[in-house]
């Protein structure tokens, strides 16, 4: 038992040393990350995905049988994420740069816990990936386009709600009131933090693996739902609304109000989901008693 304790203590001194020696080698690449946490509206959410996942694994990591284990090949995992930084510094790719720092999270983790014990818990791992923001070349493509769909989808409810609607781009027009679907509108921010929401929550429910990974997919169609709601929400509000202050009230609000609702479709999905296993075990039951049944007759 002694043993034992005394490995335990060798082990966080051991993750002390290297997490100290971790930060100051990457700390540019983390500072820069953080900064774009701090002034990006669309990734912000990227925050919570470390402070949380850590969180999760060191809970999982308190009941797991299986032990940590120094793992020495994830040295080339780190090796081939200082190589990645470096073509990030060259190439002035800040994605490469993230990426590598991910890269070199990966590595620090496997290399101190080991390969079984990284494997088992490949979900969390997978969840970290969400701290990272998209490429710009990603980013500038499907933003117009989601700004496009939000201007679009919020035109057409309004239409079915009676309303006379013009469109001049991406303003759309109620009547005298005219309503800007800006950039920060378009339902990237939304999509993100619904991920790190639906991620966070898969990793925290006991359901099968395929309820899991249906909520997940799920979250795309879900947040371009809600910021459809909250765009046509804010509209009809901006008709009645003229005071330019509570217009910002009510449009900020609106933004916040969304993620309770998410959170209500999600349920609502699993309690679903529930249902279908349900009946599919009421199947199994029935047909297992008609078997019971008939070797009874015979």
């Amino acid at each position: 038992m002694t043993e034992y304790s005394n490995n335990k203590k060798q082990l966080y001194i051991a993750i002390f040393i290297f997490s100290l020696s971790f930060i100051w080698a990457f700390w540019p690449n983390i500072s820069d990350l953080f900064r774009m946490w701090q002034t990006s509206d669309e990734y912000s959410s990227g925050m919570l995905v470390p402070v949380m996942a850590g969180f999760l694994l060191y809970n999982r990591l308190k009941v797991d049988s299986a032990k940590p284990k120094v793992f020495w090949p994830a040295l080339l995992m780190l090796l081939f994420a200082q190589i990645t930084r470096i073509c990030g510094v060259l190439l002035m790719s800040a994605f490469l740069e993230r990426a590598a720092l991910l890269i070199a999270i990966y590595s620090a983790i496997l290399l101190i816990l080991g390969h079984r014990v990284f494997i088992k818990h490949y979900s969390i791992m997978l969840f970290l990936v969400l701290m990272i923001p998209l490429p710009n070349s990603i980013h500038s493509i499907i933003s117009p386009s989601l700004q496009k769909w939000a201007t679009h989808s919020a035109v057409f409810i309004l239409e079915m709600f009676g309303y006379n609607v013009m469109t001049e781009g991406n303003i759309i027009n109620i009547g005298s009131t005219s309503v800007a679907v800006a950039e920060a509108c378009n339902g990237l921010r939304m999509i993100t933090a619904f991920f790190v929401t639906t991620g966070l929550i898969s990793l925290i429910i006991h359901k099968p693996s395929w309820q899991k990974v249906v909520v997940i997919i799920s979250t795309l169609p879900i947040a371009l739902i809600c910021n459809t709601v909250r765009l046509v929400i804010t509209s009809i509000a901006f008709t009645m609304i003229k005071a330019q202050q509570w217009e910002k009230l009510f449009h900020d609000f609106g933004g916040f109000a969304m993620m309770p609702l998410a959170i209500l479709l999600v349920i609502a999905e699993l309690a679903f989901m529930n249902m279908l296993i349900v009946a599919d075990k009421t199947n199994e039951k029935t047909a297992s008693d008609e078997i019971i049944l008939k070797k009874v007759k015979k």
